[in-house]
């Protein structure tokens, strides 16, 4: 709920009730998705999630902190949790990758720069899209 897209579809313009931007696996397309009781408002307001997802080059270095910060503590919750143990360890089996140590996959995320994140997203945003509406539309 603190991303750039949250913030400004739910938080500055009140518009959506709950979006939901979703992360993807790098075999899957990234997406986002939201849901509005007040279909009037649909009009215009997807072009606000394209505005926030399509400007990647303003990714601070604070932002991408945040963001290493939130990845690691995830990290280190989910070796708590057998279920997400055995989840991370068999992904990574299933797609024939090396299993890494804890230290090692923290060291790789605070590898990360706001450079590279913003090469990446400008990469995966860059394709085409396409929007689905479910409901009533003009």
């Amino acid at each position: 709920m603190s991303s750039r897209l949250f913030q400004e579809v739910r938080e500055r313009r009140v518009v959506w009730r709950t979006p939901s931007p979703r992360s993807a696996p790098a075999t899957a397309t990234p997406g986002s998705s939201a849901c509005t009781a007040a279909p009037r408002k649909t009009g215009s307001d997807p072009r606000v999630i394209d505005t926030v997802l399509l400007k990647p080059a303003g990714i601070s270095e604070e932002e991408v902190a945040a963001a290493k910060n939130q990845v690691k503590g995830q990290m280190v919750l989910d070796l708590e949790d057998p279920g997400m143990r055995l989840m991370r360890l068999g992904t990574r089996a299933l797609f024939g990758e090396r299993i890494i140590a804890l230290n090692e996959g923290l060291k790789k995320v605070e590898a990360v720069s706001a450079v590279e994140v913003t090469d990446l997203a400008q990469e995966i945003l860059s394709g085409p899209a396409v929007d689905v509406v479910v409901g009533p539309q003009r």
